[in-house]
C-alpha cells in the first residue's frame, strides 16, 4: 500500500485533531437535528466567501467553476437513521470525518485544503477545494447552530 505524504502546519493538524474528537464526542449523535443547507447564516458566509456547499450532482460540478471554493458531498441517510428525515449538514460533517481519519485531505497550498471520501466501492462521495481557515468556520457555524 502507498502511503500518501500530507504537508499540514502544526496549527491545522491542532485543528483537524480536535475536529475528529469533536465529531466523535459530540457532533454525531445529533443526526436529524443540524441547520438545513438553506440556513441564512451559513448561506451569507459562503456568499461572501465564494464557497458552494451542496449535493456532489452533474448540476453542482458545473457551478463549481463559479465560485472559488467548494464542497460537493453525496447526502443519503446512513440505514442506522432510517427512522429520521436526511440530514445534510450531518452527512458533510460526516464526510470531512472521514476524509481526515483516511488520509484523504491534502494542501495545494500551505492554507488550501483538498478533500476527498470514498465510499466502500472506492467511488467518490465528496469532494472540496477550501482554505483551512474557512473550513473551520464552516464547522464552527454548523457545530454551534444545530437545533
Amino acid at each position: 500500500m502507498k502511503y500518501k505524504t500530507i504537508k499540514l502546519s502544526k496549527e491545522n493538524k491542532i485543528k483537524l485533531f480536535d475536529f475528529l474528537c469533536n465529531y466523535e464526542n459530540k457532533l454525531s449523535h445529533f443526526y436529524g437535528h443540524y441547520i438545513k443547507l438553506d440556513n441564512e447564516l451559513l448561506v451569507k458566509f459562503c456568499e461572501s466567501n465564494s464557497i458552494i456547499i451542496g449535493t456532489l450532482c452533474t448540476t453542482n460540478l458545473k457551478k463549481r467553476n463559479k465560485y472559488k471554493y467548494y464542497v460537493l458531498f453525496e447526502s443519503h441517510r446512513p440505514s442506522k437513521f432510517r427512522n429520521l428525515a436526511n440530514d445534510p449538514i450531518c452527512n458533510l460533517l460526516g464526510h470531512i470525518r472521514n476524509s481526515i481519519a483516511h488520509s484523504n485531505i491534502t494542501t495545494s497550498h500551505k492554507t488550501i485544503f483538498e478533500l476527498k471520501d470514498y465510499d466502500k466501492n472506492q467511488n467518490e462521495n465528496m469532494i472540496g477545494k477550501i482554505k483551512a481557515d474557512l473550513l473551520f468556520q464552516i464547522i464552527d457555524i454548523i457545530s454551534t447552530t444545530y437545533e
